[in-house]
This record gives C-alpha cells, sequence and structure tokens, in this order.
C-alpha cells in the first residue's frame, strides 16, 4: 500500500517503489493540509500524458490500475487552484498480473481510449449489469 499525506510542505510518500496487487495500486491518502477540496493527481504513460485525479479527504483509500512503471502522485488543492509538485514512485508486478494487450485480446479500445472520469456520473441499478448500462448510456460512442 503506497501511504500519501498532502501536507503544508508538499505531497509525501511512504516510498518509491510499489507492488501492484492483483487488482491494482492501493492508495491511502491523509490530508494534513487543512485546505478544502483535496484532490490526489496522478500521471503515467509516455510522457506521463495519461492519469487523472480523485477527490480525496483523511482516510480515503483508492485502488488505481496503471500499468507498472513510473508514476507521479500529487495533491492539488482548494478545487485546483494550486498544487503540489509530482513525486515519483515506480509500481511493480511481481506476481505478474499485469497482461499488457488484455482488452484488446476482449475487443475494447486501448485503455487511453477507454477511460471513465469525473466527468460522467456513476451508473445505479438493481444489478451490475444495470449499473453498467446507465453508466454506458452516458457516453457519446457505443461501447462493448
Amino acid at each position: 500500500m503506497v501511504d500519501v499525506v498532502c501536507s503544508p510542505t508538499g505531497t509525501r510518500v511512504s516510498g518509491t517503489r510499489f507492488a501492484a496487487q492483483r487488482d491494482g495500486v492501493h492508495i491511502r491518502v491523509r490530508n494534513t493540509s487543512g485546505a478544502s477540496g483535496v484532490y490526489l493527481n496522478y500521471r503515467h504513460g509516455q510522457g506521463m500524458s495519461l492519469g487523472g485525479g480523485e477527490p480525496v479527504d483523511s482516510g480515503t483509500v483508492l485502488i488505481l490500475g496503471p500499468p507498472p512503471g513510473p508514476i507521479h502522485l500529487n495533491c492539488s488543492y482548494d478545487r485546483g487552484s494550486r498544487q503540489d509538485r509530482p513525486v515519483a514512485i515506480e509500481v511493480l508486478d511481481p506476481t505478474r498480473a499485469w497482461r499488457t494487450g488484455a482488452l484488446v485480446t476482449l475487443g475494447c479500445s486501448p485503455p487511453e481510449r477507454s477511460l471513465v472520469d469525473w466527468v460522467y456520473r456513476p451508473g445505479s441499478g438493481p444489478s451490475a449489469d444495470a449499473a453498467l448500462a446507465a453508466l454506458a448510456a452516458q457516453l457519446d460512442e457505443p461501447v462493448t
């Protein structure tokens, strides 16, 4: 588990190398900054061009799905009006849970073109399939 502290002196992490679990990278966030509207931002990929940000509070646990390799993390405050310098970590995959190309074999778009971000409301319904259908209905293009 990656422990992240959003502090008055910047973003701090508990180490620099972390093993991903089967479902992704587990991150626990603690906010000691005193600021409101705190987000944890994450970037990865070629030129750190992929990623996103999640609203966090003290005790928030996130599970992110970036591939093994370098990731930059940083806290932003007051809904993005200011942000800390990024801190680099490396995600390892010792159990080889990450399978490059797994989505393509299922006929899905590459992850960088199929991300669902904060723009879309979570789907809801009486079953997982109904909730997924409600989420997919918001998208501009059909998804499989």
